[in-house]
């Protein structure tokens, strides 16, 4: 019986309040472990990630054996990682052994969770070998990290990413990654957390080149309210590389529409969903379609005085 902690982010204070009382949550579930029933020749053993400033908060839990990782500690490591657009590389050193890993996943991130998952398989004693297959034949989650691609000369794409953290981690992975320009469109959830809304526009400011800040899932609250609340932690002025475009169909289109050779359009917030909810309604909107119905239109178009430019000669702006 294994658990194993990852990390902590600003994610679900909308149920717990605060971030103590979250960490409180998970650690709920680790002093479960000492008092669970025993499985015969079963070990209960913790996976800590020993790059988070949480550590000892979790260390404090009674396991019959407790393994620590990370990329800059830990027995168990991603050594000499090296991060690219289509797949990461890195060490796994463990104990008196290492084996090279090709991950089919970009970003640290990515690299910190097959981490965590190499390390729990090294807790249940699967061979090496038998772990560095497994990651190295990980396929990629819908919506997660899922590029699109209909033949347009920059890279566009989706993710689920919808909180300052994930945003953090996504944005900078991708800035590092893109030639050319970062254009972001985003937006922040209704009936949630409040209180990240100006950090996840913060964020996004740090990191993107061009912002279309548009609508995510507003359910019952004012889906304006929520753009400006989320716009009060982006420090430059509408029109300025930034746009507020409540229709997020249409801020999806203005987004490609800027888009050039080089460049990294990323779509983030919704990933896989299928539905926009506004109030009681779930009105049917998929991403992932969105894209590829703007990038596949064979169309050529005139730029009018004022209008958007378009780095795409196919897109009908």
């Amino acid at each position: 019986m294994a658990l194993f902690f990852l990390n902590l982010s600003h994610d679900h204070l909308d149920y717990h309040g605060t971030e103590k009382e979250y960490r409180r949550a998970k650690g709920k579930l680790f002093a479960s472990l000492n008092y669970s029933r025993r499985k015969p020749n079963v070990p209960k053993v913790t996976v800590l990630n020993a790059d988070d400033p949480n550590l000892e908060y979790f260390e404090q839990f009674v396991a019959d054996r407790t393994y620590l990782y990370g990329i800059k500690s830990g027995s168990f490591q991603a050594l000499s990682p090296v991060y690219r657009p289509d797949g990461s590389y890195f060490v796994y050193k463990v104990p008196n052994d290492q084996v090279d890993v090709q991950l089919p996943l970009p970003g640290k991130f990515n690299v910190e969770n097959a981490l965590a998952a190499a390390t729990v398989g090294a807790a249940l004693q699967l061979n090496l070998n038998a772990i560095k297959r497994a990651l190295e034949n990980a396929g990629s989650v819908p919506g997660r990290l899922e590029r699109i691609d209909e033949g347009q000369p920059y890279t566009v794409i989706v993710d689920y990413a919808h909180t300052a953290d994930a945003l953090e981690k996504l944005l900078s992975m991708f800035k590092e990654l893109t030639e050319g320009r970062l254009i972001v469109v985003f937006g922040a959830t209704g009936d949630r957390d409040r209180t990240k809304r100006p950090i996840m526009g913060e964020v996004v400011d740090r990191f993107s080149d061009m912002i279309v800040l548009t609508d995510d899932d507003p359910y019952t609250e004012d889906r304006i309210q929520i753009i400006e609340e989320v716009a009060e932690g982006i420090d430059r002025k509408e029109g300025d590389r930034f746009w507020k475009i409540p229709d997020r169909r249409q801020a999806i289109r203005v987004a490609l529409a800027l888009a050039k050779e080089k460049d990294t359009v990323i779509v983030a917030g919704k990933g896989c969903e299928e539905f926009q909810v506004v109030g009681d309604q779930k009105i049917p909107s998929d991403d992932r379609q969105i894209v590829r119905d703007y990038l596949s239109r064979q169309v050529e178009v005139e730029i009018a005085p004022g209008e958007v430019q378009s780095g795409n000669p196919y897109l009908d702006v």
